[in-house]
């Protein structure tokens, strides 16, 4: 299990890290989107992203795609688009997200040794 705690010591966040399915970032918080069962669920932090993934171990699973998005490699259903414009279903929520140009090349490599 990985803790997140937010600016406001008391947003503590206990979970495992392959139940993260993405992270979204907005202004000072982060949306942390969990799986719970067959259904997602939607934490709100007040954390930036970066502040966010220092506190998560390094692994292959999470990885980030955009400067606003996080992603677990595992719970991608499918990707569609070219390097202008990819873009990445999720395989829990109706979650599209995009990959910015500098994470593209890193995306395709990290998609392509990912066991499905």
């Amino acid at each position: 299990n990985v803790q997140i705690t937010g600016e406001n010591k008391a947003d503590i966040l206990l979970l495992a890290l392959t139940d993260i399915v993405l992270i979204k970032s907005a202004d000072n918080y982060c949306e942390i989107i969990t799986k719970k069962a067959n259904s997602v669920s939607i934490n709100l932090l007040r954390i930036s992203l970066s502040k966010v993934l220092a506190q998560l171990p390094e692994n292959q699973l999470i990885v980030r795609c955009h400067r606003s998005y996080v992603v677990n490699l595992s719970l991608i259903k499918a990707s569609q688009g070219n390097a202008n414009g990819l873009k990445l279903e999720m395989a829990l929520g109706d979650f599209i997200v995009p990959v910015s140009r500098a994470y593209v090349d890193t995306i395709k490599q990290a998609l392509s040794v990912t066991p499905k």
